[in-house]
């Protein structure tokens, strides 16, 4: 069904529909294919937002025909869109769904490319339109994500070494369960297995010490300074730091409107000056492994409010993952029966 055709499934259209165009996704045997691009791009087509003259072509190193790319991706469809699939539209998307396998270091397939998308001009009338998304990853999402939200075990593992408190039963049950419901909570069960990438596991090791750290530490730092004082002390130096990675004229060369400032200034007070406030607030109350725990709810409320605000689907899984996470806060939180009177302060090593 083409998009701009209605049916009972089809939303009402709510902008101009893109130019005609062919889009080269490189990589698109991967996670973020499968799970944000596919979804998305059905989700402009349902709502008539694609061009009748639209085709995507994916490339990747996987062996594969076009006929299975469309197979795997009519599953992966199934699988993480977040709206009701309309049968007719999904077969009109499948159609402009193409495959090459190459290796992006070889100029064959970049031969192989040029060819096909000349075809593609032919076949769907895309005007030598093209526009290329580069969807290449070190490591999928599953191994990420376990990596990732093993924050708390080394908090747990710092204080403990560091001789902050004994590693009770109650304490180490409650990390495990808080990184085992992130886990579930985020999809990693049918993600598609671990990427043992040495590149993409070094990266994602060092978000985790990273954050691991900023627990530890901002303790420590919000137990002598005022929070207010600490908070703008961060935010200058991350400043200072992008303004050498995206030079102030760079920003002004875009021509952002009036809205765009708008909604930018809006999102940095909500995304990030709320938030760190509040988060700096909680380390001046708990001690870190309580602290990181806690903050395994962001996943949690990000889940929970795109599927109030959004739409999207809530999967068994993902529920089950939430009531653990919920379970491992309240665990964590719960009095230790020998805790101590006095606030309990974590030195950083010097």
């Amino acid at each position: 069904m083409p998009p701009e055709q209605k049916s009972e499934t089809t939303t009402e259209r709510i902008g101009r529909p893109g130019d005609p165009c062919v889009m080269v996704i490189f990589g698109a045997s991967g996670d973020l294919t499968r799970r944000k691009l596919i979804p998305a791009l059905y989700n402009l087509g349902k709502n008539q937002l694609l061009s009748q003259e639209f085709a995507v072509i994916g490339v990747a190193k996987d062996a594969m025909t076009t006929e299975d790319f469309r197979a795997k991706l009519k599953q992966d469809l199934q699988q993480f869109a977040d709206v009701q699939i309309d049968a007719n539209l999904e077969e009109w998307f499948q159609r402009r769904m193409y495959y090459l396998t190459g290796d992006f270091g070889s100029t064959q397939t970049f031969q192989q490319l040029k060819e096909l998308l000349q075809k593609m001009d032919t076949d769907h009338g895309t005007h030598q339109n093209y526009f290329y998304y580069l969807a290449i990853q070190r490591t999928n999402v599953a191994t990420a994500i376990i990596l990732q939200y093993t924050a708390p075990v080394w908090v747990l593992l710092y204080t403990v070494l560091r001789g902050g408190y004994k590693p009770s039963m109650r304490r180490s049950a409650a990390v495990g369960l808080a990184v085992f419901g992130c886990i579930l909570a985020v999809g990693f069960v049918g993600s598609g297995g671990l990427s043992l990438d040495p590149v993409g596991v070094t990266a994602a090791l060092l978000a985790a010490f990273s954050f691991a750290f900023y627990n530890v530490g901002g303790h420590s730092v919000l137990a002598r300074y005022d929070r207010w004082k600490v908070l703008l002390w961060v935010l200058l130096s991350a400043a200072t730091f992008w303004i050498f990675v995206n030079p102030p004229w760079k920003i002004w060369a875009a021509h952002f409107s009036r809205e765009q400032w708008g909604f930018m200034l809006i999102f940095s007070l909500v995304s990030v000056l709320g938030p760190f406030s509040c988060y700096f607030a909680g380390l001046q109350h708990l001690e870190p492994t309580r602290a990181v725990v806690a903050s395994c709810l962001e996943p949690v409320f990000s889940i929970l409010i795109a599927a109030v605000a959004l739409g999207e689907l809530l999967r068994p899984l993902q529920t089950v993952g939430i009531v653990v996470v919920l379970i491992a806060i309240v665990l964590i939180q719960w009095p230790e029966r020998e805790a101590r009177q006095a606030e309990l302060l974590i030195e950083p090593i010097e």
